[in-house]
């Protein structure tokens, strides 16, 4: 069995091969073969793609997505009380 610290490498090398993921805005932990995403993407199809892509690494039991979709504040009207970043968790 392949341990925590080898999974959450091979997650890394698998998040900067996906094209349309910016790799280096995600973090990846990886406890007990389960890897949690967290930080920030662009659109939700690029967090549906980091999470594909580290549930292709063997070894890797499940992934948890808690990355952020952030928005552009600046097209914000300047009164408006939108988020500028919102969870997503996809279903299973």
């Amino acid at each position: 069995m392949r341990s925590d610290t080898e999974l959450q490498h091979d997650a890394r090398l698998e998040l900067m091969r996906e094209p349309g993921v910016d790799a280096q805005s995600i973090e990846v932990r990886v406890q007990d073969g389960v890897a949690t995403l967290t930080g920030n993407v662009r659109f939700e199809a690029e967090s549906w793609s980091a999470a594909d892509a580290v549930r292709r690494v063997p070894g890797v039991q499940s992934v948890v997505n808690e990355t952020m979709i952030t928005r552009e504040t600046s097209v914000l009207p300047a009164d408006s009380d939108a988020d500028a970043a919102r969870p997503w968790f996809p279903s299973k």
